[in-house]
C-alpha cells in the first residue's frame, strides 16, 4: 500500500511531443501556433522543431490536394514555404502520393517540373530516389511497384525533367531477358512515354519495337502478353492518339525554362535520407531571410503574403482585415476596356468547345461563378456560338433548353434574345439566319420559352421583309418537323395561345388573310391555314349576302317608281323600319338571306332555251361541278350529242382543208396530178366513217373545239343566271318569309323580260321530266358496264395495265430466268391501255412467230377489232375468220393483285414522295393459312400528274417486277402490284421507323458506336442477298434504308435497280442519279455499273451513319462533287468513327474495281468488330426503341451465313410445255380451241364460256 501511495503522490513528467519515437505526435494547428508564439527566440531548437512540424504538414497537405484544376494554386502555396529546407519532405510526399494514386502521375510530374525549373537540386533528389526504388523493386520482382514507378519516370521524361536516354536504358534492361512481367512493365512504360519518344528519339523507339516483334515471334510468352504487344503496335500505328505526351492543362513550363537532368542506371545515386528528419540550424533566421529574397526576386511572389494569412485553419487578425477593407473602399477601379467581359466570353467559348455533349457543357458552365448581369451575357454567348456554325447543331438547342429549365432568369434572357433577333433579322447572313431560326424553333417545340414571342410577327406584305419571311418559313417548317402536324395544329387552335398567332394568321383584313394563306401554302404548310380558309369563305359569303340585300333594295326602289301609291307606302314603311328597327331585326334578316342562298344550291341549275334542252339535261349546279361530283345525265344522250357535234367539226375541217388544197392546185400549174390526189383524199375522208371517227378521237379539229368550248361557256353562264327562277319555284311554300323573298326576286326579273320567263317555264317542266327518266336509264347502263368490267377483271387471263413492252419482254421467274408470257401459237391475254385518259381493252394473241394486239371497242352492241401494229407507223392485216385462233389463256403473275384488296386515304399526308409516286399508309387484305387477314402496308401510288406518262408506268411496273422475287429480312417485303385499273399501286411492307437518314439526324450523338455498326451490318446483309440474286441497287443511301417494326434496317426503293436478265432485254435510261453516292467508273461518258459500284455507295452509307446522317459535301455543286469522286478525293471520316471502320472505308474507296471487297467480306469484317470491343448495346437500350411503334426484338444471328464458302447455285429452269399442252392448277391439260366467229359477236361471254 505504501508503494502505491508513493507512486500516486509522485508528480507526472510532462511528455515532450516533439521528441517521441515517431517523430512527434499530432498537434492541432491552433495549439502549434500558440506554442510558437510563446517562444520568443527563433534560433532556439524548440521553435525550429515547431516550424519543422508546421512545414511538414503544409507540404504534405498541399501535395495531396493537387489535381489538374488547382495545380497552379498548389504550386504557388508550396513555393511560399521554404522548400529548400524541406526538400526531403517534399520529395518523400510527392513519391508517396504518386504511389497511392498512379492515375495522377502526370499531375505530380507537372509539379516536379515547375519546382525543378526554380530548384534543380530538388528535381535531382526526386529522380535519384525514384531510380533507387525502381532498381530495388525490379530485383525483388515486385511488378506492381515497378509499373507504378516506371509510369512516374515516363511522365517526368514527357515533362523533359529526365533525358530520354534513361527510358531507353530501362526498356533494354527489361527486354534483355524477357519474361511475362518484364514485357508487361515495358508495354505500360511505352504507353506513357511512347508519344514523346517518337518525337525526340524515333530511332531508339524503332529498336525497342523491333525487339518486341522478335519476342512476339520467337519467345514463348503468355497469350495475354502477346495480346498486349499487339495492342501497343496498334497504338503506335495510331500515333499514340489515346496516350498523348502532354495535355494542355499540364503544359506549364516554357521550353527555355526547362532543366533536363541526364541520369543513367549506372550512375551513383544518393537518396539523402537525412533530409527527411529535423536538423538544428544555428543560422535559422539568416537562411529564412535568404529564402524570402529568392522567393521575392526569382519567383515573383509578394513579400506581404504572410504564412498565417494563407492557412485555412487560422483566422486573420482584426487589424489586417480592417486595413484591407479600408483599402478596398478607398480604391475603386473602373474597367472601360471590357477586358473582363472579353475574358468571360472567351472562357464560355472554350468551355463549350471542350465539351463532348450538352450535359457536360451545362455542368461546366454552372460551375463558373457568375456575377450580377453575366446571366444574360452567358445566354448571348450560347446564341452567338450557335449562329457562327456552318450548319445548325442540335447541341446548342439542347444546351439552351437546359438553361431555360434551370432558372427563370435564363428563360427570360432567351425570350428577349428571340424577340431582338426577329427585329434585326435583316442584318443576318443566311447561315446565321437559319441557325437562329432552328434554335428558336427548338426552344418553342420543347416549351423551353413562351410562345408569346410570336405576337410581334405581323405576317403581311407591308410589315415583313424578305429576311423576315425566310425566318418565319424556317421556324414553322422546323416546328412542323419537331411537333408533327396534329400537335402543331393543336397549338395554333389553342384558345389560350390565340394572342400569339393573331398576327401570323390575320383575320382583320382579307388581303392580309390571303397573303398568309398563300405564304404557308408556298412553303408546304398549307394545312395550317384550314381555319383561315373557312373564315375567308364565310367572309366572302357575308359580302355576297350584303350585295344581294343592296340589289334587292334597288329593285324595290325601281318598282316603286312604276307605282306611285305603292312607292309611297313602301317608302313610308322603309323609313319607319329604318328609324325604329333594332339590331336583332337586322341580324334576323341576314340569317334569312343566308338560309335562302344555302337552299338555292340544292336545286340543279337548268338552262332556259329550248335549243339547248338535249345538251343541258341533268347538269348539276356550279358548286357541285367544282366539288368534283359526277353528272347525272345519261351516257347515251351525252355520247350522241358529242358524236353529232364532232361530226359537224369534221365536216367543217374537211371543207377548210379542201379549199386549201384547191388553192395550192391552182398555184402549181405543172402539178395537175397532185390536185387530183388531193381531191381524192378529200372525198375519201368524207366517205370513210371509220377514219372520221379516228380523227375525232385524236382531236384534229382544234379550231372547232375552241368554238365549241366558247359556246359551252356561254351556255353555262346563261344556265347559272337563269336557274334562280326554277330554284324559287321548287321550294316549299310553307315558309311565308321565304315566299315573300321569292316573289320580290321574280317581280324584279319580270321588269327585265316577262316574255322570256313565260317561255322558260314550259321548258323547265319538260326538263325535270327528262332528267328523272334519263337518270334511271343512265344508272342502269352504268351498273351494267360496271358488272361487265368486274366480270372481265375476275378472269385469270386479265392482266390489267401491263404495257406492250411488258408483254413482249415477259417477267422473271423464281430462278431469275426471263419467261415470256405469250409463247405458243394461240396463247392470249387481255389487258387495258390508258392513253391520254382514253381506256381501251386490248386482246394480245401469239400467232405464228409474233404477237398481235387487237383493240376491242363497243359500238351498237357489237365488238369490232382494229389491229394494232407491233412496229410504229405500220399496220398488220390478219384474217381472224379463217379458223380457231384463241387456244390458252395465259394466267397473270401472282404478284399482280386487285385494287379491291388495298385501302388507303389519299386525303391524308403521304409517308414520302418520289419522282413518279407518293407512298401512303394503308391496309392490304390477303389470305394466310386459308384465312383472310388485314395487315398495314405502305402503298406506292403513281402521282396524278404522272399518271398518263409512259415513263412513270414503266418505272412502277419494272420496280414491281424486280421486287417480286426477293424475300429477305433485310429487304423490304413485297406483296404485289395493283394494275388492273389506274392508278398503278405497289403494295409493300410498312416500316414505321421511317428512313435511316431521318433517324440518324434526329438522334445524332445519342446512338452508340456499337449500334451504328449494327446498322452497317444489317444493310450489308441486305445488299449481299441482292447481289446473290443478281440485282444491282444503284441507289444505296441512308434515305433508302428503312427501319421496320422490329428495329431492323431494310433496303428499299428499287426504282434505279437493275437485274442481270431483265435489263439485258429492256434498256433503261438513268435520269436524276444522286452523284454523291456514285462510284468513279459510273461518272464517265459510258458508265459501267457493277456490284462493286454498290460497294462504293456502301462506303458513302458508312460515312452518313457515323456523320449523324449528314451527307458528304452538303453545300457543293454536283459538278464539283463528281470531279472529287473521279480523283478519289473523298472526305475524311468523322471523329467518332472507330479505327476499324476507317480501315474498311479505305479499302472501299479505291479507284480499282477489283481491289474493292465484296459484301461477304464486308459482313465478315463488321461481324469481327462486334466480337471485339465494338459490341452492340443491349436490346432494351437501342436508340431505335425511341421511335414510335418500333421495338427491336433482337439481333440477327449471322454465324451460319458467314460460314458459307460458296454462293447458292441457281437451279435449271424446268422445260417448257409443248404446243399441245399447258398448265392449269399445277397439272398438265390438253389445250382447247375457240371459234373466232363467235368471238366477234360477244368476246367476253365467249371467253367466259371457254374457261368453263
Amino acid at each position: 500500500m505504501s508503494l502505491e501511495l508513493e507512486k500516486a503522490q509522485k508528480p507526472k513528467k510532462d511528455m515532450d511531443l516533439l521528441h517521441t519515437r515517431t517523430g512527434g505526435a499530432y498537434i492541432p494547428p491552433a495549439k502549434l501556433k500558440m506554442m510558437q508564439e510563446q517562444i520568443s527566440d527563433k534560433n532556439s531548437e524548440m521553435y525550429q522543431r515547431l516550424n519543422w512540424e508546421r512545414l511538414k504538414k503544409r507540404i504534405h497537405g498541399q501535395v495531396n490536394k493537387a489535381n489538374t484544376s488547382n495545380l497552379l494554386n498548389v504550386i504557388r502555396d508550396l513555393l511560399r514555404e521554404n522548400v529548400i529546407r524541406g526538400r526531403g519532405l517534399l520529395a518523400r510526399s510527392i513519391i508517396q502520393a504518386q504511389s497511392y494514386s498512379p492515375t495522377f502521375s502526370n499531375v505530380y510530374a507537372a509539379v516536379v517540373a515547375v519546382i525543378n525549373s526554380h530548384f534543380p537540386n530538388i528535381g535531382m533528389l526526386i529522380i535519384h530516389r525514384l531510380l533507387i526504388q525502381f532498381k530495388r523493386c525490379y530485383k525483388r520482382n515486385d511488378k506492381a511497384s515497378t509499373v507504378t514507378i516506371s509510369k512516374f519516370i515516363a511522365h517526368l521524361i514527357n515533362q523533359q525533367v529526365i533525358h530520354e536516354i534513361l527510358a531507353l536504358e530501362m526498356m533494354i534492361l527489361m527486354l534483355e531477358n524477357p519474361t511475362d512481367d518484364s514485357v508487361e512493365v515495358t508495354v505500360a512504360f511505352l504507353k506513357e512515354c511512347g508519344a514523346k519518344l517518337s518525337e525526340i528519339s524515333p530511332r531508339g523507339l524503332n529498336a525497342i519495337f523491333d525487339r518486341l516483334r522478335s519476342i512476339l515471334s520467337d519467345s514463348d510468352i503468355d497469350k495475354r502478353i502477346q495480346y498486349m504487344i499487339e495492342v501497343i503496335f496498334h497504338i503506335r500505328k495510331d500515333k499514340f492518339q489515346a496516350y498523348p505526351a502532354l495535355i494542355d492543362d499540364l503544359d506549364l513550363i516554357e521550353e527555355d525554362d526547362q532543366i533536363t537532368h541526364t541520369v543513367t542506371l549506372e550512375d551513383s545515386l544518393v537518396p539523402e535520407n537525412e533530409l527527411n528528419v529535423f536538423k538544428y540550424d544555428p543560422e535559422f533566421e539568416k537562411h529564412e531571410a535568404e529564402y524570402e529574397e529568392i522567393r521575392r526576386d526569382a519567383i515573383g511572389l509578394a513579400e506581404g503574403d504572410s504564412d498565417e494569412a494563407e492557412e485555412g485553419e487560422e483566422t486573420p487578425d482584426e487589424e489586417t482585415t480592417e486595413t484591407q477593407q479600408e483599402e478596398k473602399q478607398s480604391m475603386v477601379i473602373i474597367d472601360n476596356t471590357e477586358q473582363n467581359l472579353v475574358a468571360f466570353r472567351r472562357n464560355i467559348y472554350l468551355t463549350i468547345q471542350s465539351s463532348l455533349d450538352f450535359q457536360e457543357a451545362a455542368h461546366k458552365l454552372l460551375k463558373i461563378d457568375l456575377k450580377s448581369g453575366q446571366d444574360v451575357e452567358l445566354c448571348n454567348m450560347i446564341v452567338d456560338c450557335c449562329a457562327q456554325q456552318r450548319t445548325y447543331e442540335k447541341f446548342y438547342g439542347l444546351l439552351a433548353e437546359r438553361f431555360c429549365r434551370l432558372r427563370k432568369e435564363f428563360q427570360e434572357a432567351f425570350e428577349r434574345i428571340a424577340r431582338d433577333t426577329y427585329n434585326t433579322i435583316h442584318r443576318f447572313e443566311y447561315n446565321k439566319l437559319r441557325n437562329m431560326a432552328c434554335l428558336v424553333a427548338h426552344l418553342l417545340s420543347t416549351d423551353a420559352i413562351s410562345w408569346d414571342i410570336l405576337d410581334q410577327i405581323s405576317l403581311n406584305e407591308e410589315d415583313t421583309t424578305s429576311s423576315g419571311r425566310i425566318y418565319i418559313k424556317i421556324v414553322f417548317q422546323e416546328l412542323a418537323e419537331f411537333l408533327g402536324v396534329e400537335n402543331l395544329l393543336q397549338r395554333i387552335r389553342d384558345p389560350t395561345m390565340q394572342s400569339s398567332f393573331d398576327k401570323i394568321f390575320p383575320r382583320d383584313n382579307p388581303n392580309n388573310t390571303r397573303f398568309s394563306i398563300n405564304f404557308f401554302t408556298t412553303i408546304g404548310l398549307g394545312y395550317l391555314t384550314v381555319d383561315l380558309r373557312l373564315h375567308l369563305n364565310q367572309a366572302r359569303k357575308k359580302a355576297q349576302a350584303k350585295e344581294e340585300i343592296s340589289s334587292s333594295s334597288e329593285n324595290s326602289s325601281s318598282d316603286s317608281d312604276s307605282d306611285e301609291s305603292g312607292s309611297d307606302s313602301i317608302s313610308s314603311t322603309s323609313s319607319s323600319e329604318t328609324s325604329g328597327s333594332s339590331d336583332n331585326e337586322k341580324s334576323k334578316h341576314k340569317v334569312k338571306v343566308l338560309q335562302k342562298s344555302e337552299q338555292t344550291k340544292k336545286i340543279p341549275k337548268i338552262a332556259g332555251k329550248k335549243n339547248h334542252l338535249s345538251k343541258n339535261i341533268g347538269r348539276e349546279n356550279g358548286s357541285d361541278w367544282q366539288n368534283g361530283s359526277h353528272d347525272r345525265v345519261s351516257k347515251v344522250v351525252s355520247e350522241k350529242r358529242r358524236n353529232d357535234g364532232e361530226k359537224m367539226k369534221i365536216r367543217s375541217y374537211d371543207r377548210k382543208m379542201g379549199s386549201k388544197h384547191e388553192e395550192k392546185r391552182t398555184d402549181n400549174e405543172g402539178n395537175g396530178s397532185n390536185g387530183q390526189k388531193h381531191n381524192r383524199f378529200i372525198m375519201r375522208r368524207e366517205d370513210s366513217e371509220e377514219q372520221r371517227n379516228k380523227r375525232k378521237k385524236h382531236g384534229r379539229s382544234r379550231r372547232g373545239e375552241d368554238e365549241m368550248k366558247g359556246r359551252k361557256c356561254d351556255k353555262r353562264k346563261r344556265r347559272r343566271s337563269d336557274s334562280s327562277d326554277l330554284e324559287n319555284r321548287g321550294k316549299d311554300t310553307n315558309n311565308e318569309e321565304v315566299d315573300q323573298d321569292n316573289r320580290e326576286g321574280s317581280r324584279a326579273r319580270k321588269s327585265r323580260g316577262e316574255q322570256r320567263k313565260g317561255k322558260q317555264e314550259v321548258a323547265e317542266v319538260i326538263k325535270h321530266k327528262n332528267v328523272q327518266i334519263l337518270d334511271k336509264r343512265g344508272d342502269t347502263a352504268k351498273e351494267s358496264r360496271k358488272q361487265q368490267r368486274k366480270e372481265l377483271e375476275d378472269q385469270h387471263w386479265y392482266h390489267g395495265l401491263l404495257s406492250r413492252e411488258d408483254i413482249e419482254s415477259g417477267f422473271l421467274n423464281l430462278w431469275k430466268h426471263l419467261r415470256k408470257l405469250l409463247v405458243k401459237n394461240g396463247d392470249f391475254l387481255v389487258r387495258v391501255t390508258d392513253n391520254q385518259g382514253v381506256h381501251q381493252i386490248v386482246l394480245s394473241i401469239h400467232v405464228g412467230e409474233r404477237n398481235i394486239h387487237l383493240t376491242i371497242a363497243v359500238l351498237d352492241g357489237r365488238w369490232p377489232f382494229s389491229t394494232v401494229s407491233t412496229t410504229k407507223g405500220a399496220k398488220v392485216s390478219v384474217d381472224l375468220r379463217l379458223g380457231p385462233i384463241l387456244q390458252d389463256g395465259v394466267p397473270k403473275p401472282k404478284w399482280l393483285v386487285k385494287h379491291e384488296a388495298i385501302n388507303y386515304d389519299k386525303n391524308k399526308l403521304p409517308l414520302g414522295s418520289g419522282n413518279f409516286a407518293d407512298v401512303y399508309l394503308g391496309t392490304f387484305t390477303c389470305e394466310k393459312d386459308g384465312n383472310k387477314q388485314i395487315i398495314p402496308v405502305a402503298i406506292k401510288i403513281i402521282k396524278p400528274e404522272k399518271g398518263g406518262g409512259r415513263e412513270a408506268k414503266q418505272s412502277m411496273i419494272r420496280e414491281g417486277k424486280i421486287m417480286s422475287f426477293y424475300n429477305h429480312e433485310n429487304v423490304v417485303q413485297f406483296y404485289g402490284v395493283a394494275c388492273d385499273r389506274p392508278p398503278i399501286a405497289i403494295v409493300m411492307e410498312y416500316c414505321p421507323g421511317g428512313s435511316l437518314e431521318n433517324h440518324l439526324k434526329k438522334q445524332k450523338e445519342n446512338i452508340v458506336v456499337g449500334e451504328r455498326i449494327e446498322y452497317c451490318l444489317e444493310a450489308a446483309l441486305g445488299m449481299r442477298y441482292l447481289h446473290m440474286q443478281g440485282c444491282l441497287h444503284r441507289d444505296l443511301a441512308a434515305r433508302n434504308c428503312l427501319i421496320s417494326m422490329t428495329g431492323l434496317v431494310k433496303i428499299s426503293d428499287f426504282g434505279l435497280s437493275k437485274t442481270d436478265t431483265l435489263d439485258r432485254e429492256n434498256g433503261i435510261e438513268l435520269n436524276g442519279i444522286p452523284v454523291r453516292w456514285m462510284a468513279p467508273e459510273t461518272l464517265v461518258k459510258n458508265p459501267q455499273f457493277s456490284k462493286k459500284s454498290d460497294v462504293w455507295s456502301f462506303g458513302v452509307l458508312l460515312y452518313e451513319i457515323f456523320n449523324l446522317g449528314i451527307k458528304p459535301w452538303p453545300d457543293d455543286e454536283n459538278k464539283r462533287i463528281a470531279t472529287n469522286i473521279r480523283h478519289i478525293r473523298m472526305p475524311e471520316m468523322p471523329p467518332i468513327t472507330p479505327a476499324s471502320i476507317k480501315a474498311l472505308v479505305s479499302t472501299i474507296w479505291v479507284k480499282s474495281v477489283d481491289n474493292r471487297p465484296n459484301f461477304k467480306i464486308i459482313c465478315k469484317k463488321l461481324h469481327d468488330m462486334q466480337k471485339g470491343d465494338l459490341k452492340p448495346p443491349p436490346v432494351a437500350e437501342c436508340a431505335v426503341n425511341r421511335i414510335p411503334n418500333v421495338k427491336r426484338m433482337g439481333y440477327i444471328k449471322i454465324d451460319q451465313i458467314l460460314d458459307e464458302t460458296t454462293e447458292e447455285a441457281e437451279p435449271v429452269e424446268t422445260p417448257t410445255m409443248t404446243t399441245d399442252e399447258t398448265t392449269e392448277g399445277g397439272r398438265r391439260v390438253r389445250r382447247r380451241s375457240i371459234n373466232t366467229k363467235s368471238f366477234f359477236e360477244n368476246p367476253v361471254q365467249c371467253l367466259l364460256d371457254f374457261e368453263k
